[in-house]
């Protein structure tokens, strides 16, 4: 399926969680950055609409940090 926003969920309040979530967006930095909503929430936005956002973000995170689930989860 096609699309051009991915929503991300932290797991827990960590430091960690806060770099993932900035150093992804470095690569998709098409869009505004983000910060993590009150209930633990973040939208990152695509420039276009993409077969692969989740993957992309996946691989992105796979790349900054091997354990990168421990703190963010894809919805």
């Amino acid at each position: 399926m096609s699309m051009r926003v991915v929503d991300l969920q932290r797991r827990g309040d960590s430091p960690r969680g806060e770099q993932l979530l900035e150093l992804v967006q470095g690569e998709f930095g098409d869009s505004q950055r983000v910060e993590w909503n009150e209930s633990g929430h973040a939208r990152i936005a695509f420039a276009a609409e993409r077969e692969d956002a989740r993957e992309a973000i996946a691989a992105r995170l796979s790349a900054l940090d091997a354990d990168w689930q421990e703190h963010i989860l894809i919805l």
